[in-house]
């Protein structure tokens, strides 16, 4: 459901009518889909008994639909089997998780200038995110495998992005500095990552409307005494190897702190502890300066225990509603 708003928010699907905003009519609009029938509920939401998480389209508005699309050439999917010949102009285009092509077929099958989104299932290639794709508006990697850092290289020549998603990409630690060129930027969606800060750019992204930024945990209850006997195996090592430096250091405003004694610190005090569940922080942190972003609705997963200037800040923004 919240995937689906989104982007019919910013493709252009809904916009503000009598006095309720785009987001707003997206979810009115998803509402009466359901209430027809068009759209079933797969997934009930666990806050509330009337609210449901994820749905899925009914057969045979389904079938109606992909015919549709292929015959207006509005959405063309990328699998296994499907003809390598050029389809020209395709504003949306869909990649499976089973298409097997390298970068060649890739470029010759569509025109990559005039897609308007992206979304890819299973594995993430980088060339996918291609610079040719100038007028990118929607790039959806939500779910998606083997997406890393570098992956990302390209993405600030995406100028015209509205929405981003990497959510549940567990390999994504870090987001570029160049995300602060994504002006048109309006929904980030990093949940479910391994993200532990926001870069600081994106105070520059002014349009931002939605921030969703948890950070992903390995704790699992079922899992407590096979993590516990990991972490402490691993403290071993830890202390084998850095026991000696830490004798060295009578505290932390004796001397200035090196690199070596940040490693030692790391390595056997923060990752133990925060592996046994002593820090149980799992929001990013956001830079200062995010009061900034005055259109924001929606904030959530972060960490603002570092101190009370963030919480300044976020006291700032009084279209908040998240």
């Amino acid at each position: 459901r919240r995937r689906l708003v989104h982007r019919w928010t910013v493709e252009g699907y809904s916009s503000e009518r009598r006095g309720k905003s785009a987001n707003a009519m997206a979810e009115t609009y998803f509402i009466e889909l359901k209430n027809r029938s068009m759209i079933l509920p797969s997934q009930q939401s666990v806050y509330s008994r009337k609210s449901i998480d994820s749905c899925k389209v009914h057969d045979l508005i389904r079938d109606i639909a992909i015919s549709k699309s292929m015959e207006e050439n509005l959405v063309f999917r990328l699998e296994e089997g499907c003809a390598l010949s050029n389809h020209g102009t395709i504003r949306h285009l869909s990649i499976s998780s089973n298409w097997k092509g390298d970068q060649s077929e890739f470029e010759s099958i569509v025109d990559l200038s005039r897609i308007r989104s992206l979304s890819v299932f299973g594995r993430c290639k980088p060339f996918y995110i291609s610079d040719k794709m100038m007028f990118l508006r929607v790039l959806d990697l939500e779910g998606t495998i083997v997406l890393e850092y570098h992956h990302l290289d390209n993405i600030w020549k995406l100028l015209h992005l509205k929405y981003l998603s990497l959510r549940d990409c567990d390999d994504i630690d870090l987001l570029p500095d160049s995300l602060g060129n994504l002006r048109q930027l309006q929904v980030l969606d990093v949940r479910g990552t391994r993200l532990n800060a926001l870069p600081k750019t994106i105070i520059h992204l002014r349009k931002l409307q939605f921030i969703h930024a948890g950070w992903q945990s390995d704790y699992v209850n079922q899992e407590k005494d096979s993590l516990m006997s990991r972490c402490l195996a691993g403290a071993c090592i830890c202390a084998i190897c850095c026991l000696p430096i830490l004798y060295e250091i009578d505290g932390p405003f004796h001397k200035a702190v090196t690199r070596r004694d940040a490693c030692t610190f790391a390595c056997c005090v923060a990752f133990p502890a925060l592996m046994t569940g002593v820090y149980e922080e799992k929001g990013a942190t956001v830079p200062r300066g995010i009061r900034k972003l005055k259109d924001l609705q929606t904030l959530r997963e972060v960490n603002v225990g570092r101190g009370s200037a963030v919480l300044q800040d976020i006291k700032m923004l009084t279209g908040l509603r998240k």
